[in-house]
């Protein structure tokens, strides 16, 4: 993974992380930042398995993946 995309995942996971304690509208705007970002599901599928996450950010980037084709 190249610096900009770590930097990228890294700033997303803090993120999502914040967003997951005052769990307000937390899926909707993951969702919306995945989605303008173009991410991949290889991607996704590598993030999981290197990056420390919350629970919750780790279930809803699992679904994700899930659902792209």
């Amino acid at each position: 993974m190249n610096q900009f995309n770590k930097g990228w995942w890294n700033c997303f996971l803090s993120y999502t992380d914040e967003l997951a304690q005052i769990k307000r509208d937390f899926d909707v705007i993951a969702n919306a930042q995945l989605k303008a970002a173009g991410v991949e599901k290889k991607e996704i599928e590598g993030v999981l398995k290197t990056e420390m996450m919350s629970d919750k950010t780790r279930e809803f980037l699992t679904e994700y993946k899930d659902n792209l084709t």
